[in-house]
């Protein structure tokens, strides 16, 4: 039994083809762009929500271009939209200005 999102079980049927080879071309687009990143700045911290904001950006237009290339049903998109959401929100809730609002003040 396979649970995928959004919460639905393939007891009998797979996983939709598309959905798994989205997110395993995103996963090597982005161990690909972690490599670059390390080689031209070595000295860059990141903070682990910036890797998962940086893994569904490229996650949400590879899940777009293979739901439009397998022509799957119109539903399909919303998946897309719904993480197109999600690293909004990480991004806004990633940046600086909004970090310092949790640090301590002196």
């Amino acid at each position: 039994m396979q649970i995928y999102f959004p919460l639905r079980l393939a007891e009998a049927n797979d996983i939709p083809y598309h959905r798994w080879q989205s997110v395993r071309i995103a996963a090597f687009l982005t161990m690909s762009y972690f490599m670059v990143l390390h080689l031209l700045d070595s000295g860059r911290q990141l903070y682990p929500l910036k890797c998962l904001e940086i893994f569904l950006a490229i996650y949400t237009p590879v899940l777009v271009f293979f739901t439009y290339r397998a022509a799957a049903p119109a539903h399909e998109y919303l998946i897309a939209g719904f993480f197109g959401v999600v690293v909004i929100i990480l991004h806004i809730s990633s940046k600086d200005r909004v970090k310092k609002y949790f640090q301590k003040k002196p």
